[in-house]
């Protein structure tokens, strides 16, 4: 069974195309690894398929439906201490989900308009906020609304992004840290001069 697959999926940072035309299909029990050069788009790729950043072009589908229910349990049986469904799972699905596992479930929030109290009370119990610059915005938000819940967020690449989604009221932050590329970009100039 297709658990993952996108089909001529485009990203692109102003001008310099990151992601042309990535087709790719996961069947149920792969095992897949992701190779590239600096540079070559893995980090965008796995972002998206997280959910976590969107892109410009072609299709993008994950598992929906039952078979989300009898992976959550797969997950937890194999000692999982959560389960993290996408923004794009609807609110009968994530009911399903929670109500089969006794691990949490977190919900991943991409967008103000998501109503987050139907998500809790569809079983989410923790809020995963991935709304890239808008994060700490969305996380004041979420937190306004519902204060007693846990926040996990994306915190970005910068001390200062970090520190505001924190202020915003995050309790935990996921951190992108420096590719191998930024981590040795001026050692590298040095020898190529």
């Amino acid at each position: 069974m297709i658990v993952l697959q996108t089909n001529q999926l485009t990203k692109s940072f102003g001008v310099n195309e990151v992601l042309k035309g990535v087709t790719l299909t996961v069947q149920d029990h792969h095992r897949v690894g992701l190779v590239g050069s600096n540079g070559s788009g893995k980090s965008t790729l796995l972002k998206i398929l997280a959910g976590q950043d969107a892109y410009d072009g072609g299709t993008l589908s994950t598992t929906r439906g039952l078979r989300t229910v009898q992976l959550a349990r797969d997950v937890e049986s194999q000692g999982a201490m959560g389960v993290v469904l996408n923004a794009p799972i609807n609110n009968l699905n994530l009911r399903a989900v929670s109500g089969v596992i006794d691990i949490p479930t977190v919900i991943t929030v991409t967008k103000f308009d998501t109503d987050l109290e139907a998500r809790i009370e569809a079983g989410a119990s923790i809020l995963n906020i991935a709304a890239a610059a808008q994060t700490p915005e969305l996380v004041r938000e979420a937190r306004k609304a519902l204060p007693d819940v846990p926040i996990i967020a994306t915190g970005g690449k910068t001390g200062e992004s970090i520190l505001r989604t924190i202020e915003a009221g995050a309790n935990a932050i996921t951190y992108t840290p420096p590719s191998t590329y930024e981590l040795f970009q001026e050692m590298m100039k040095g020898y190529r001069e």
